[in-house]
Protein backbone atom coordinates (compact mmCIF):
# COMPACT_ATOMS: atom_id res chain seq x y z
CA UNK A 1 0.00 0.00 0.00
CA UNK A 2 1.55 3.52 -1.45
CA UNK A 3 0.92 6.02 1.29
CA UNK A 4 0.33 9.52 -0.09
CA UNK A 5 2.93 12.38 -1.00
CA UNK A 6 2.06 15.62 0.19
CA UNK A 7 2.47 17.99 -2.83
CA UNK A 8 4.37 21.11 -2.50
CA UNK A 9 2.56 24.12 -1.49
CA UNK A 10 -0.88 22.07 -1.48
CA UNK A 11 -4.00 23.57 -0.08
CA UNK A 12 -3.77 23.40 4.08
CA UNK A 13 0.27 22.58 3.95
CA UNK A 14 3.28 24.62 3.97
CA UNK A 15 5.77 23.80 1.49
CA UNK A 16 6.47 19.99 1.89
CA UNK A 17 6.91 19.86 5.59
CA UNK A 18 3.58 20.88 8.05
CA UNK A 19 0.46 21.69 7.54
CA UNK A 20 -0.63 25.40 8.08
CA UNK A 21 -1.84 24.29 11.84
CA UNK A 22 1.06 23.07 12.75
CA UNK A 23 3.03 26.08 11.47
CA UNK A 24 0.48 28.45 13.54
CA UNK A 25 1.26 25.91 16.53
CA UNK A 26 4.98 26.54 16.01
CA UNK A 27 4.00 30.21 15.91
CA UNK A 28 2.11 30.06 19.22
CA UNK A 29 5.11 28.04 21.41
CA UNK A 30 4.25 24.48 20.60
CA UNK A 31 6.58 22.01 19.10
CA UNK A 32 6.88 18.12 18.58
CA UNK A 33 8.86 16.86 21.36
CA UNK A 34 12.22 16.31 19.47
CA UNK A 35 12.25 20.09 19.23
CA UNK A 36 12.05 20.58 22.97
CA UNK A 37 16.10 20.77 23.95
CA UNK A 38 17.41 21.53 26.97
CA UNK A 39 18.66 25.03 26.05
CA UNK A 40 14.87 25.76 24.22
CA UNK A 41 13.14 25.24 27.86
CA UNK A 42 15.30 27.07 29.89
CA UNK A 43 15.39 29.91 26.60
CA UNK A 44 11.69 29.47 26.90
CA UNK A 45 11.32 29.97 30.37
CA UNK A 46 13.40 33.27 30.38
CA UNK A 47 11.50 34.90 27.77
CA UNK A 48 8.79 34.41 29.18
CA UNK A 49 9.05 35.44 33.06
CA UNK A 50 8.89 32.39 35.02
CA UNK A 51 9.95 32.45 38.53
CA UNK A 52 13.90 32.82 38.74
CA UNK A 53 14.23 30.03 40.98
CA UNK A 54 12.32 27.35 38.82
CA UNK A 55 14.91 28.79 36.09
CA UNK A 56 18.12 27.80 38.44
CA UNK A 57 16.24 24.21 38.87
CA UNK A 58 15.65 23.55 35.17
CA UNK A 59 19.14 24.09 34.55
CA UNK A 60 19.89 21.43 37.11
CA UNK A 61 17.53 19.03 35.83
CA UNK A 62 17.95 16.86 32.81
CA UNK A 63 16.80 16.85 29.83
CA UNK A 64 14.42 13.91 29.75
CA UNK A 65 13.54 15.25 33.40
CA UNK A 66 12.67 18.40 32.30
CA UNK A 67 10.37 17.24 29.31
CA UNK A 68 8.58 15.01 32.01
CA UNK A 69 7.93 17.84 34.20
CA UNK A 70 7.97 20.80 32.14
CA UNK A 71 5.82 20.09 29.09
CA UNK A 72 2.44 18.87 28.12
CA UNK A 73 1.12 17.78 24.79
CA UNK A 74 -1.34 20.24 23.86
CA UNK A 75 -2.15 19.31 20.59
CA UNK A 76 -1.03 16.63 16.80
CA UNK A 77 -0.62 17.95 13.83
CA UNK A 78 0.92 16.58 10.22
CA UNK A 79 4.21 16.99 9.41
CA UNK A 80 6.51 15.59 7.08
CA UNK A 81 5.87 14.82 3.19
CA UNK A 82 3.96 11.90 3.94
CA UNK A 83 1.45 14.23 6.37
CA UNK A 84 2.53 11.93 9.47
CA UNK A 85 0.44 12.59 13.15
CA UNK A 86 2.69 14.24 15.40
CA UNK A 87 2.04 15.46 18.73
CA UNK A 88 3.01 18.80 20.11
CA UNK A 89 4.07 19.69 23.24
CA UNK A 90 3.96 23.33 25.27
CA UNK A 91 4.88 24.59 28.40
CA UNK A 92 2.71 24.39 31.23
CA UNK A 93 1.65 27.33 32.67
CA UNK A 94 3.69 29.05 35.08
CA UNK A 95 1.75 28.63 38.22
CA UNK A 96 1.42 24.55 37.23
CA UNK A 97 5.24 24.43 36.80
CA UNK A 98 6.91 22.77 40.24
CA UNK A 99 9.65 21.31 39.10
CA UNK A 100 11.73 18.69 41.06
CA UNK A 101 15.16 17.25 41.38
CA UNK A 102 15.31 13.44 42.44
CA UNK A 103 16.44 14.56 46.19
CA UNK A 104 13.66 16.70 46.42
CA UNK A 105 10.98 13.57 45.31
CA UNK A 106 13.09 10.90 47.25
CA UNK A 107 11.85 13.02 50.12
CA UNK A 108 8.86 13.68 49.06
CA UNK A 109 8.54 9.37 48.31
CA UNK A 110 9.79 9.21 51.77
CA UNK A 111 7.41 10.72 53.42
CA UNK A 112 4.66 8.99 51.76
CA UNK A 113 6.30 5.62 52.92
CA UNK A 114 6.14 7.02 56.45
CA UNK A 115 2.94 7.70 56.47
CA UNK A 116 1.79 4.65 54.34
CA UNK A 117 3.27 2.65 57.27
CA UNK A 118 1.59 4.55 60.26
CA UNK A 119 -1.83 3.63 58.43
CA UNK A 120 -0.71 0.05 58.36
CA UNK A 121 0.18 0.49 62.24
CA UNK A 122 -2.82 1.69 62.90
CA UNK A 123 -4.89 -1.03 61.08
CA UNK A 124 -3.39 -3.37 63.40
CA UNK A 125 -3.54 -1.69 66.37
CA UNK A 126 -7.35 -1.78 65.60
CA UNK A 127 -7.50 -5.44 65.19
CA UNK A 128 -7.18 -7.87 67.97
CA UNK A 129 -6.72 -10.93 65.85
CA UNK A 130 -4.18 -12.45 63.38
CA UNK A 131 -3.55 -10.67 60.62
CA UNK A 132 -2.46 -12.27 57.61
CA UNK A 133 -0.42 -11.20 54.36
CA UNK A 134 -2.47 -12.81 51.25
CA UNK A 135 0.05 -12.78 48.34
CA UNK A 136 0.14 -9.41 46.58
CA UNK A 137 -3.26 -8.85 47.78
CA UNK A 138 -2.96 -7.00 50.83
CA UNK A 139 -3.46 -7.23 54.66
CA UNK A 140 -6.18 -9.44 55.74
CA UNK A 141 -7.88 -10.42 59.48
CA UNK A 142 -9.49 -13.95 60.02
CA UNK A 143 -13.05 -12.22 59.76
CA UNK A 144 -11.53 -10.90 56.27
CA UNK A 145 -11.47 -7.08 57.54
CA UNK A 146 -8.91 -5.68 55.22
CA UNK A 147 -6.69 -3.17 54.62
CA UNK A 148 -5.88 -1.49 51.33
CA UNK A 149 -4.65 -4.31 48.52
CA UNK A 150 -0.71 -4.56 48.06
CA UNK A 151 -1.75 -3.16 44.36
CA UNK A 152 -2.71 -0.10 46.32
CA UNK A 153 0.46 -0.10 47.66
CA UNK A 154 2.45 -0.98 44.81
CA UNK A 155 3.85 1.85 44.06
CA UNK A 156 5.50 1.87 47.56
CA UNK A 157 6.37 -2.19 47.29
CA UNK A 158 8.34 -1.01 43.66
CA UNK A 159 9.74 2.01 45.08
CA UNK A 160 10.73 0.87 48.57
CA UNK A 161 12.12 -3.15 49.39
CA UNK A 162 12.44 -1.75 53.08
CA UNK A 163 8.87 -0.71 53.00
CA UNK A 164 7.70 -4.75 52.37
CA UNK A 165 10.00 -5.80 54.64
CA UNK A 166 8.88 -3.25 57.36
CA UNK A 167 4.94 -4.47 56.52
CA UNK A 168 5.70 -8.01 57.08
CA UNK A 169 7.82 -7.39 60.51
CA UNK A 170 4.75 -5.59 61.82
CA UNK A 171 2.37 -8.11 61.10
CA UNK A 172 4.76 -10.63 62.25
CA UNK A 173 5.47 -8.85 65.70
CA UNK A 174 1.25 -8.08 65.57
CA UNK A 175 0.35 -12.32 65.31
CA UNK A 176 3.04 -12.93 68.42
CA UNK A 177 1.85 -10.55 70.26
CA UNK A 178 -1.85 -11.60 69.71
CA UNK A 179 -1.15 -15.06 69.87
CA UNK A 180 1.19 -14.15 73.45
CA UNK A 181 -2.15 -12.66 74.86
CA UNK A 182 -4.41 -16.25 73.80
CA UNK A 183 -1.83 -18.08 76.06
Amino acid sequence: MSRKVVNYNQKGYVGQSMSARAKTAYNSGEMPLYKWSKKAIITFLEENDYPLVQIEKAKKLSLKELREQALKETSWHHTGKFANKTSFYSLVAVEDLALKTEDEKKNELDKYLVSELEKVKDFLNSHKEDVILIGNYGIKTRDVKSFGTRDFMSVLFRKSNDFDAEVTRLVEEHNKSVEEQEN
